[in-house]
């Protein structure tokens, strides 16, 4: 049995969740601390640039792209846009977290667009919380991780950014 399921993580995470949350807790600096944040408020905080590198896209430029602010159409647009890649929706609600693979930060990005790659922090979701309407806190996965290490091509969430840019400049929207 691995450490995190030692603590509890069956109880945390339902199901076939569990691997997800035992390889994004990889990226943990304290796996403890991550691991009881998880449990009582759903958010850990996790370093970011080794396992994976985050690309930050503002929420307007994603509703542009997927032609819709409706979740569940965002949703659906990004599961087939990002390949099937994770991607988590931040506690405002202002910006769409992609997880890529780790060397992204040499990748030329479009405007708006930001990795967070060694040394930055990000506030993660349980890999269990993919309805906004269901839980107390507002970040959840729009997209969960298919499985450990199942990081979205970064090239598909450049497309995506690219094109939710392109379709605000031609709305006169860009922002």
């Amino acid at each position: 049995m691995s450490e995190t399921q030692n603590d509890g993580m069956g109880s945390i995470v339902p199901g076939t969740d569990v691997a997800v949350a035992e390889w994004l807790l990889t990226a943990a600096h304290d796996l403890g601390e991550a691991t009881e944040d998880w449990r009582k408020c759903g958010i850990a905080v996790l370093d970011c640039g080794l396992a994976f590198s985050v690309l930050t896209i503002p929420a307007p430029t994603i509703y542009a792209a997927a032609h819709t602010s409706e979740a569940d159409g965002v949703a659906r647009y990004l599961a087939s846009a990002l390949g099937g890649g994770p991607a988590f929706v931040s506690t405002d609600g202002d910006s769409y977290y992609v997880l890529v693979p780790p060397d992204v930060e040499q990748e030329t990005l479009p405007p708006g667009v930001q990795c967070l790659g060694r040394s930055a922090l990000l506030s993660v979701p349980r890999p269990d919380l993919t309805d906004p309407s269901q839980h107390a806190h507002a970040s959840y996965w729009a997209v969960p991780m298919a499985g450990p290490g199942a990081l979205c091509p970064t090239g598909a969430a450049i497309q995506v950014a690219t094109a939710g840019r392109y379709r605000q400049t031609q709305q006169g929207e860009d922002q």
